[in-house]
Formats: C-alpha cells, sequence, structure tokens
C-alpha cells in the first residue's frame, strides 16, 4: 500500500481489527465495510448497553449490525484522515489524498494511478467533502500545505493548518515524539547534536475473533 505512518495514504492509516465475544458475535464474520478507531465507543456503548456520557454528536458510527447482521441495511459514508495539515478522504471505493489525486482502492489498493481525469464527477464530490470537513473540524484559516508530508531537508516556512491535529483515525501512540538535543560532556568543545526521542513501540492493539 501506497504511503506510511504519520501520513494519510491507505498504508498510513489502514489497520486491522479483530473482535471476539463469544455468545454474542458470530465466528468467522469478515466485514468489508469501512470502519474507522472512531466507530469503537458507539460500537461498544451499543453492545454492553452502556449509556455513553454527553449529548455532543460522535464521528464515528455503531458497526453493530456489520458484526452480527447477514444482509446489513448500511448506508455509505465517508471517513477522513488528518495528519500535518494533510487531509485525505475514503468513501467505500475510492479515496481522495491529500494532494487531490483519486484512486479506485478497490481495482487499485495500491494507489497507482491516478484516476481523478476519468473520474471527475466523483472527485470534485470528495474535494467538496473534504473542504466541508475542514470547515466544520477545523475551522477557518488559510489553506494548508498539499505537499504531503514533510521530508528531511524540506524547508521551512510552508503554510500549516493553524489548528491543533486532530486525528479521524488513529490513536495517541501515533503522535510524533519531540525533539532532544544530546549535550556533550562537561568540558567538552563539541556542539549540542539535536536527536529525535525514542517512541514506543506499544499501543492500541484490537483484535477480535
Amino acid at each position: 500500500m501506497k504511503g506510511k505512518k504519520g501520513g494519510t495514504d491507505e498504508g498510513g492509516v489502514r489497520s486491522a481489527c479483530y473482535l471476539r465475544w463469544p455468545g454474542t458475535l458470530p465466528k468467522g464474520r469478515v466485514v468489508k465495510e469501512i470502519a474507522g478507531a472512531i466507530d469503537l465507543l458507539p460500537t461498544l456503548s451499543a453492545l454492553t448497553g452502556a449509556p455513553r456520557v454527553g449529548d455532543q454528536p460522535l464521528d464515528g458510527r455503531d458497526l453493530t449490525p456489520l458484526l452480527k447482521e447477514e444482509n446489513p441495511n448500511w448506508a455509505p459514508r465517508l471517513i477522513f484522515s488528518h495528519q500535518n495539515g494533510n487531509v485525505s478522504v475514503r468513501s467505500q471505493q475510492y479515496r481522495l489524498d491529500a494532494q487531490g489525486g483519486l484512486y479506485d482502492m478497490l481495482a487499485d489498493p495500491g494507489q497507482q494511478t491516478d484516476v481523478a481525469a476519468t473520474q471527475p464527477a466523483t472527485a470534485e464530490e470528495l474535494r467538496q467533502a473534504v473542504q466541508q470537513w475542514r470547515t466544520d473540524v477545523l475551522g477557518s484559516g488559510p489553506a494548508p500545505s498539499t505537499a504531503g508530508p514533510k521530508k528531511k531537508g524540506q524547508a521551512k516556512g510552508a503554510v500549516m493548518d493553524p489548528a491543533p491535529t486532530r486525528w479521524a483515525m488513529g490513536s495517541f501512540h501515533e503522535l510524533p515524539s519531540p525533539p532532544v538535543t544530546a549535550r556533550p560532556p562537561a568540558g567538552s568543545n563539541a556542539a549540542p547534536m539535536p536527536q529525535t526521542a525514542p517512541t514506543s513501540s506499544t499501543g492500541p492493539r484490537w483484535r477480535t475473533r
């Protein structure tokens, strides 16, 4: 898959999820509809009967029909991914990347062929959805950079989204570690060396069987 951790392409946000609850969830069911970590709260709340706290609208949806029913009545949806001012959006069939490229994820799961030119209506529909999501979630402000994830040696001063990062998919442990500076021994003439703080390899793992 295209992309890596810290980006908004399929390879940066896609994860497997396994659920196991004998006597409640049927064994061996494979859910093909797109879903995300944002769906865990409403799903677990519905399955356990535990009321959620607060009345603010949730981004996620209750996945119970997909987990328990053979032919659920499931409406199409969009899932947005945001990192460092870049936003991509995924429908069941397509992904619009942060640079405006459109990819048919069913026919081209590796995101190799941009079909925006041959599917202009779909590309425009998803672009408008991204813009609306930015307005609703991030608020108004200067347009962010569409250059993709920052690369080594990239010049400073690129326009960035002024709002704090919000993850539509992912978890707190995926945030980048802050830089640290290694100090030389006392009496040494060596200059301080900037380094990257080590990141934890641990984090939430979701499995169901």
